[in-house]
C-alpha cells in the first residue's frame, strides 16, 4: 500500500469518527443532562461540580492547580465550603492535652473513594500484512484501564490521595499513594509512592486523551543501536517515583520543591541503593495565584516553569549517572489555553560499556486547547524527540533503531455528562525513525476514548 493511499484512510477514519461524535453530542444537547451528584471523593466533600476544579477531567484548571498544590484543601477558609461532614476522632479538648493525650484527628463521612472506567477504540497501522505491505486493524479495548481514586483530608493538616490502576494485559499496580502534609504556613511535605510534577502544564496525570507526552515517556532501554545490547536503564521522568518532596509558597506566585526518591520509576525498591534528587520552580503571573484567589480585572494568566533531575543507576561494578533539565510556558487567554515547553537530557555510560558510552536527548512540545463550549475542546499538540548517536560507541553513523520522533497529536474532546467524557484524538508521525530503519509503517493511530467516573 503506497503513503497516499495510507493517508487517505487515515482521513477518512478521522472524519468518519468526527461525524459519529457530532451526531453523539447532537443527541446530548437536544435530551439534555442532568447535574452529577455523586462524582469522585473531592466533589461529595464540597457537593459541588468536577468543573469547578476541571477544565475537562482530568485536565485541571487555575482553582484546581491550587487546591492540589494545598493539599487537597480551599486555601482560605475551607472549612466553611466543607458539605460531606468529616468523622472526628478525638475530642478537640485533647489538643490541650497533648502529650498527655493523642492529637485529634478526622477522616471522611463518605468513603473517599472514586471508579474510574476508560474504554479505547483503536484504529492503527500496524507493521506489515500478510503481503508484506502494511496493513490496518480496528481494535475494541474495552475496558483498557480501571482505577480506584482515593483523595482527602485527614484534620486540619494533613491530605492523602491515591491511585490503584489495572490495565489490558499488565497487572493491578499502585500508581500513587501519599500522604500531604501542612508542616508550617506554606511548608508542605508529601511522602509516599508521588508524581514529581515536573511539567504539570503537560504531565501525564493531567492529559486529556490517550497518548503521554514524549518528554516523559521515553526510555533508553526503548533504543537499539547496532554494536551495543539493550540498556537496562527502564527510567522515565513521567513514572511516580517512592520517596518524599519538600515544597514551599514563595508569597502567592513562586512555588518551589525539592524531592529525594529511588530513582527507578515506580518500582517499591531500590535497585542500587541510590537515591536520585529533583528540584522544581513554577511562578504564577497574574491570574489566579497558587491560593486560587483570581487577580482583579484580568482575563489572562502566565505560568513559568524548570526543573532538573540528577540520577544514577549501578549495574554489577559500572554506573550510569543521568541529568534532566527542563523547562516550560503557559498563557491562558480567555479560552484558548497555550503551552510551549522543552527537556534535555544526558546518560553518561546508559549501556554500562567497560568504556563509557554517553549519549545526548532533547525533546520539545508546543500545545494549544481552546474550549469551543463548556463541554467542547479542540486539541492539538507537536513534538520532537531527538537523541544523538552516543558518543565513543565506534559503530559509526549507522542505527538499528533508534528514539528520534516528531508527531502532531490532535482532536476533540467533549463532555457527555459532567462525569462522562468522549475524546477522539489523532496521532500522526511526520518522523518515526525506528520504524523507517526497519522498513516498517509509521505507527500512526486514531484513538475514540470513552471515559467515565463516579
Amino acid at each position: 500500500m503506497d503513503t497516499s493511499s495510507e493517508r487517505a484512510r487515515i482521513v477518512v477514519v478521522v472524519t468518519a469518527t468526527v461525524l459519529l461524535m457530532l451526531v453523539i453530542e447532537l443527541g446530548v444537547v437536544v435530551t439534555g443532562s442532568r447535574a452529577a451528584d455523586a462524582i469522585p471523593p473531592f466533589a461529595r466533600r464540597y457537593k459541588v461540580t468536577c468543573q469547578t476544579c476541571h477544565v475537562m477531567v482530568p485536565k485541571l484548571n487555575e482553582f484546581g492547580e491550587a487546591f492540589r498544590l494545598n493539599g487537597y484543601q480551599i486555601a482560605e477558609d475551607d472549612d466553611i465550603y466543607v458539605r460531606d461532614e468529616p468523622l472526628q476522632l478525638g475530642a478537640e479538648p485533647w489538643r490541650d492535652l497533648f502529650p498527655e493525650a493523642v492529637w485529634p484527628s478526622d477522616i471522611p463521612g463518605l468513603p473517599p473513594l472514586g471508579l474510574r472506567i476508560i474504554n479505547d477504540l483503536q484504529w492503527t497501522s500496524s507493521d506489515a500484512g500478510i503481503d508484506g505491505n502494511p496493513d490496518t486493524r480496528w481494535s475494541f479495548i474495552f475496558p483498557a484501564e480501571v482505577e480506584l481514586l482515593t483523595g482527602g483530608r485527614m484534620g486540619d493538616s494533613m491530605g492523602f490521595f491515591g491511585e490503584i490502576e489495572w490495565k489490558q494485559d499488565s497487572a493491578v499496580e499502585i500508581e500513587q499513594a501519599y500522604l500531604h502534609f501542612d508542616i508550617a504556613g506554606p511548608v508542605n511535605l508529601r511522602v509516599g509512592l508521588l508524581s514529581p510534577q515536573l511539567l504539570f502544564q503537560n504531565d501525564d496525570t493531567t492529559r486529556i486523551g490517550k497518548v503521554h507526552p514524549l518528554w516523559g515517556s521515553t526510555r533508553l532501554s526503548d533504543w537499539r543501536v547496532a554494536g551495543l545490547e539493550r540498556s537496562p536503564n527502564t527510567f522515565r521522568l513521567r513514572d511516580s517515583q517512592a520517596g518524599i518532596e519538600l515544597n514551599t509558597l514563595v508569597g502567592r506566585r513562586l512555588m518551589l520543591g525539592a524531592g529525594l526518591v529511588n530513582g527507578n520509576g515506580n518500582s517499591r525498591f531500590d535497585a542500587d541503593n541510590g537515591k536520585d534528587v529533583y528540584a522544581k520552580a513554577k511562578l504564577k503571573i497574574l491570574g489566579r495565584d497558587f491560593y486560587g484567589t483570581a487577580a482583579a480585572a484580568t482575563s489572562y494568566s502566565v505560568l513559568l516553569e524548570g526543573f532538573g533531575y540528577w540520577g544514577s543507576l549501578k549495574v554489577d561494578e559500572t554506573t550510569d549517572r543521568f541529568r534532566y533539565f527542563g523547562g516550560g510556558a503557559r498563557l491562558l487567554v480567555a479560552d484558548l489555553d497555550l503551552s510551549v515547553g522543552v527537556v534535555r537530557g544526558h546518560h553518561d555510560n546508559p549501556w554500562f560499556a567497560a568504556q563509557e558510552v554517553s549519549s545526548d536527548g532533547r525533546s520539545w512540545y508546543a500545545r494549544a486547547d481552546y474550549t469551543i463550549y463548556p463541554w467542547l475542546i479542540g486539541r492539538a499538540s507537536y513534538e520532537q524527540l531527538a537523541w544523538d548517536e552516543p558518543a565513543g560507541s565506534g559503530v559509526g553513523p549507522g542505527y538499528e533503531g533508534s528514539l528520534d520522533q516528531k508527531r502532531l497529536v490532535l482532536g476533540p474532546a467533549a463532555s457527555l455528562r459532567a462525569n462522562v467524557r468522549f475524546v477522539l484524538e489523532a496521532e500522526l508521525y511526520t518522523q518515526h525513525r525506528a520504524a523507517e530503519i526497519n522498513g516498517l509503517a509509521k505507527p500512526n493511530n486514531v484513538w475514540a476514548r470513552l471515559d467515565y467516573v463516579f
